[in-house]
């Protein structure tokens, strides 16, 4: 029988961890639901005309541009109720925004990022810009930058899906990060946003979209602390929440970070757990990664 793992001291990062370096205001909601709504608006429109996608030089819903940050509530088609004609989709918070994903991959698809993730190499996952091993972090990492993984088609097919779903292109999202946790393994409260990301060409980091690659037993919840929610793993399963607050003072915008939606990986008490995140930027990041402009 698995031993229970000890429960670990809580302590906060303000920081996630990052992918290793390239070699060569409204009422009614916050900002970061507005963000949200905004973001996953030409999401809608896909999902409601047949599977094409939004053109962001000439599409409007009703007089509303997905592509442009607006504070209007009154939007045709409502982004949530036509992304559940295409996916199996529950709100799990409104304000901040947090969304689930049941089915959302197939085992095939499972499978396939956990075969990725062991041939990518699994190491002890860091924390922070400084990618240093951190006590508050006990779990494995597998990065797919490399060309024949990232590429792989089925790496490709679920990217574009996500990217579908948040209204993204894929170029704006990181490479998968593969992750396994063991028995007693934990990632304790931190935010996926990293402050630095403000001056990168990329931006910041938007939005976590997360996968859960097989069931536990018991245990491996993501948990958001000052929500009292906890998403389960599941096989298939993902989760999507945003990390970031927009703001536009007088024509300057810049982005904090939204600390409701600081989080924590609870140790898996019995069996094992495999997931995978994108981190979605607000601007291009695979691109400018590869030319060594991103921290």
């Amino acid at each position: 029988m698995a031993k229970k793992a000890a429960k670990p001291k809580k302590i906060t990062k303000n920081n996630g961890a990052t992918a290793p370096k390239a070699k060569s205001e409204s009422g009614g909601f916050s900002a970061t639901s507005v963000v949200a709504i905004v973001v996953l608006a030409s999401a809608a429109y896909y999902a409601v005309n047949n599977g094409k996608p939004a053109d962001p030089k000439s599409v409007e819903v009703d007089g509303f541009s997905p592509y442009r940050i607006d504070t209007r509530q009154d939007m045709v088609p409502d982004p949530i109720e036509a992304l559940k004609l295409r996916f199996n989709l529950t709100v799990l918070n409104e304000d901040p925004m947090i969304l689930q994903f049941d089915d959302f991959l197939t085992s095939d698809e499972c499978d396939a990022l956990i075969e990725l993730g062991k041939k990518a190499g699994l190491a002890r996952s860091t924390a922070g810009m400084s990618r240093d091993l951190d006590s508050s972090r006990t779990s494995q990492t597998a990065w797919l930058t490399d060309r024949r993984l990232s590429q792989d088609p089925r790496v490709k097919v679920i990217e574009q899906r996500m990217a579908e779903a948040c209204n993204v292109v894929p170029d704006n999202m990181e490479h998968f990060q593969v992750l396994h946790y063991d028995v007693g393994q934990f990632y304790l409260g931190h935010s996926d946003y990293i402050a630095e990301h403000q001056k990168d060409s990329c931006g910041v980091r938007l939005a976590t979209f997360f996968v859960y690659l097989n069931d536990v037993e018991e245990g491996g919840g993501t948990k958001f602390v000052d929500l009292g929610l906890t998403v389960q793993p599941k096989r298939g399963r993902a989760a999507l929440w945003y990390n970031s607050i927009y703001h536009n003072d007088s024509g300057k915008v810049y982005w904090t970070q939204e600390t409701r939606t600081n989080h924590e990986a609870t140790a898996v008490v019995k069996g094992e757990k495999w997931a995978a995140n994108k981190w979605v930027h607000v601007k291009d990041f695979v691109n400018n990664w590869a030319k060594g402009a991103t921290m």
